[in-house]
């Protein structure tokens, strides 16, 4: 009898198993854009039409104006945790509409956390790691409550826009 009962608890699980490697295989490739790249790309299009904007959230990163594109990604386990940090160039105007069509609140000079849940005033959301922080520039950033987000830096001096997005 304890035979019979491990035997369909076995034969459970081993469905179970088979299941999630289906599932896995369906949803992964909605996901996961590869384990990691670095190119640079002509214009907004171009990155586009390779494939990424099935992959990433490129209207969250990047104006349709950007241009000399440089971007750089790696992907997490399953496709989750995801990074892609990108610079391009643009114009301040453009960026500033970019920004405005998405109501993302865009600080001179500074760093200020948009998301409510996870500000904590006093401290620098100036990004992750090495993004630059110029003379003259704007920022957006907004810090999920896992530390994953998008940050955006445009310098003023050389219509560069740096950014990246972490899905933490």
């Amino acid at each position: 009898m304890a035979t019979k009962t491990r035997l369909k608890k076995l034969l459970v699980l081993g469905g179970l198993a088979i299941a999630a490697l289906l599932v896995y295989q369906v949803i992964r490739p909605c996901f996961y854009c590869g384990d990691q790249m670095d190119e640079t790309f002509a214009d907004y299009a171009a990155l586009k039409a390779n494939g990424l904007a099935d992959c990433f959230s490129l209207k969250k990163m990047l104006p349709a104006t950007a241009r000399q594109i440089n971007f750089n990604a790696r992907g997490g386990i399953l496709g989750l945790g995801w990074f892609a940090k990108f610079s391009c160039k643009v114009s301040e105007r453009d960026f500033c509409s970019f920004c405005k069509e998405r109501k993302y609140e865009v600080v001179e000079n500074g760093y200020r956390n948009a998301n409510p849940v996870t500000r904590r005033e006093g401290e620098n959301y100036g990004g992750m790691g090495d993004l630059p922080s110029p003379r003259h520039f704007l920022s957006y950033s907004y810090v999920k409550g896992n530390y994953g987000g998008l940050w955006l830096v445009f310098d003023r001096d050389t219509s560069t826009l740096t950014g990246c997005y972490s899905s933490n």
